[in-house]
């Protein structure tokens, strides 16, 4: 019977193992300690583990032990966000795992399967990488050569079939003790290679190096693969030949990754299939954009690339699926009846009701059919109405609470925002490659924005700390966080009810949406009319600091009554006026009415379907086209923050304050030498000193600092000059 490898560490081998594309194993060392399961956020413990080694004495009683019984398998199951078909597949994954070989096993639960197809795929490859492994391994010292080596296998003694123990001694297997394998070096192989090319017998070199003839004549038949591999600068003392993975196949994984998760949180719909094309696809692009660098083995996106790219690239959390989603009406009819038990329960009050969701806007985007964005899709490199961020809105059923939107953009410190402190911002400002909420994202926005805010909103409103936060089965919602603050009960949204019943997707998004590209074109006409700056320069021009200005205006316009009147589908009871939405189609007119004008103005043959169609682009798929470009921009971006890291933030200084308080007493100069109502402009004059009170106050504060600074200056001179009168002026200034 195949013996185990040698143990790690061994001192008179370095193995050297490079990945490939296709068949060669994955990172982990097969027989490594088994991973830890990552423990539950809230609690610190895994409820399966709990679950399966309960005692019954831990219990008070049989009824405590059923009872506590139940509450782990619900924990581990979480029958209330999967299906039964999941949580089948989650005991007969269990069981399956369970009957594999001990050794087999530690190396699959390391590489976290979520379905039976998975760990069977795993199961295979490893299956495949101790066949070819066993084709470069010596045969144990008591074999002689010229005997058939027994290939080794991924299964331990306990797996392979039962023989009597006279057989097992016959293998060799004496007294229970492994044989001993050598793995054979990239330089012995050299070396057999070149003694059969100077014509010596196969079997003499097989006894030379105590090997038997069949591994001689395996390493001579690979001495293509051999001596290729040699060149490629690795060790002579590594054992494994691993194909070179081209830059191709590089960017490839790194772009399909980003995909991927976009997918993942768009909430579309995933399969093997689909993945494989998109990987096929984006492969061939690159090797035409990299030509003879892309150089590499041929790539055929197999099930066992897929399960070891997924593994490599740490995408447990994508779920792949061949349904599509769709809206749960059933659900969704059902749910508000069950809120309303959980907020009776409670005694909450509309003002401690709250939900938020995320949305993503294409900042810098101008209709398709508008001469800037043909224009714009005709220009090399990346896209400006590619570019997205996401937002987060909230607020409270009441409507009088409307929480300080979180931001998500790809870039922490973009140009437009080099020399601002990002804490003054109207916005929560967070970074992430993909301008996603992702959970750390959202939890540090929990914690250190969302708990603030709501505790002193209920201070001013003399109502108890107690909220009841709705939250949807976002990618970027955290699963556990039911213990994450005492004040805080957390409900989920049934899956796929979002659409129908989710307050914020109820009109306030898409309100906001219109609100903000409404100013975005007011803005442009405003630069038209006022300094002649064409549309094109315009567009140019505006950075993401005027498109947060924007969004933070838009915001601010969202109504009460918006806000109120959006919770009519998940909590009737707390809508004060159920004509609001008429008045929100009403406004909604308006605004496609004033964009349509605002167009014309900039001679834009624009109509309302291009608004409406601009407006229902939140979160489209990625090309290819789109995934490289991104990964340019992110590479230049990163490029230039190095650059201008040293830039200094803004200040004050007492020369330009005087000079900006010199420009506003022009100005209301020239308006009172105008104005022939003498109240009307001293009403105007008091109201612009008291809004830049603010700055006034800062520059009597650096012209006392200034002041002091030059009278030590003066007493340092002074006492360097004339010490003795320097003691005598100090005593005299000396307070009594």
């Amino acid at each position: 019977m195949a013996a185990d490898p040698a143990p790690f560490g061994q001192e008179e081998l370095v193995i050297i193992k490079v990945e490939e594309d296709e068949d060669v194993p994955w990172d982990p060392e097969p027989f490594s300690k088994p991973q830890p399961h990552t423990p539950l956020p809230a609690l610190g413990w895994d409820p399966r583990l709990c679950f399966r080694s309960f005692r019954y004495e831990e219990a008070a009683g049989p009824g405590q032990a059923l009872a506590q019984l139940r509450e782990l398998c619900r924990q581990w199951l979480r029958p209330e966000v999967r299906s039964k078909e999941q949580m089948l597949e989650l005991l007969v994954l269990e069981q399956f795992l369970g009957v594999l070989p001990p050794d087999t096993r530690v190396w699959v639960e390391s590489q976290c399967p979520e379905s039976g197809e998975e760990a069977v795929a795993l199961v295979e490859d490893l299956a495949q990488m101790f066949q070819e492994t066993a084709l470069v391994q010596a045969p144990p010292e008591d074999q002689q050569p010229g005997d058939l080596a027994e290939p080794a296998k991924p299964f331990s003694d306990g797996a392979q079939p039962r023989m009597s123990g006279s057989k097992r001694k016959s293998s060799g297997d004496v007294g229970g003790t492994a044989k001993k394998r050598h793995a054979i070096t990239m330089e012995t192989k050299v070396k057999i290679i070149e003694r059969v090319e100077r014509g010596e017998k196969m079997t003499d070199v097989a006894r030379s190096f105590n090997l038997n003839r069949s591994t001689i004549g395996t390493i001579v038949k690979n001495k293509d693969k051999i001596l290729e591999h040699v060149k490629s600068a690795v060790s002579m003392m590594s054992t494994i030949i691993s194909k070179r993975r081209g830059k191709a196949m590089e960017e490839m994984e790194k772009l399909l990754s980003v995909w991927l998760q976009d997918q993942h949180q768009r909430r579309a719909p995933l399969n093997i299939m689909l993945i494989q094309e998109k990987a096929k696809s984006l492969y061939e692009d690159l090797k035409k954009k990299y030509g003879e660098e892309s150089d590499g083995p041929s790539f055929n996106a197999s099930c066992g690339w897929f399960y070891r790219f997924k593994a490599r690239a740490n995408l447990h959390s994508v779920k792949v699926s061949d349904e599509a989603v769709s809206a749960d009406v059933a659900a969704a009819r059902e749910f508000p009846e069950i809120l309303r038990e959980i907020i009776d329960e409670g005694a909450y009050l509309p003002e401690q009701v709250f939900n938020v969701d995320e949305t993503g806007l294409y900042w810098k985007r101008m209709p398709d059919r508008s001469y800037i964005s043909k224009e714009e899709k005709l220009m090399p490199g990346y896209k400006a109405a590619k570019d997205r961020l996401t937002l987060l809105f909230g607020g409270n059923a009441s409507g009088d609470m409307k929480l300080k939107p979180l931001l998500v953009y790809h870039s922490e410190s973009p140009k437009a925002l080099r020399n601002i402190a990002k804490g003054s911002l109207p916005v929560v400002w967070k970074s992430n490659p993909k301008a996603w909420v992702t959970q750390a994202i959202f939890q540090d926005w929990f914690f250190h924005h969302f708990i603030p805010e709501v505790e002193i909103y209920c201070l001013e409103k003399d109502i108890p700390f107690n909220i009841l936060l709705l939250l949807d089965s976002a990618p970027g919602h955290p699963p556990f966080m039911d213990d994450f603050h005492p004040n805080v009960k957390v409900v989920r949204l049934p899956p796929d009810t979002a659409p129908l019943i989710q307050p914020m997707d109820q009109g306030v998004i898409s309100t906001f949406k219109k609100y903000y590209l409404r100013h975005t074109f007011r803005q442009a006409v405003k630069a038209s009319d006022e300094s002649g700056t064409t549309l094109r320069q315009f567009w140019k021009d505006y950075n993401i600091y005027k498109a947060i200005k924007n969004i933070d205006f838009a915001w601010r316009e969202v109504t009460a009554g918006t806000m109120n009147g959006v919770w009519k589908n998940l909590c009737p009871q707390f809508v004060h006026d159920f004509r609001e939405f008429e008045k929100v189609d009403e406004e909604s007119r308006e605004v496609f009415s004033n964009l349509v004008t605002l167009s014309e103005k900039l001679e834009l043959d624009l109509q309302e379907d291009d608004f409406i169609e601009l407006l229902a682009v939140q979160h489209e798929e990625l090309t290819n086209e789109d995934l490289m470009e991104l990964e340019a921009q992110r590479k230049d971006e990163e490029r230039q923050e190095e650059e201008e890291r040293g830039e200094e933030l803004k200040r004050f200084t007492m020369q330009d304050m005087a000079r900006g308080f010199a420009l506003f007493e022009e100005a209301l100069f020239v308006f009172e030498a105008q104005d022939p109502n003498v109240e009307r402009y001293t009403k105007v004059e008091a109201a612009v000193q008291n809004a830049i009170q603010c700055y006034r106050v800062i520059y009597d504060e650096k012209k006392r600092a200034t002041a002091q600074t030059s009278l030590d200056r003066l007493l340092k001179r002074e006492m360097e000059l004339n010490p003795a009168r320097s003691q005598n002026l100090c005593l005299e200034v000396r307070p009594e």
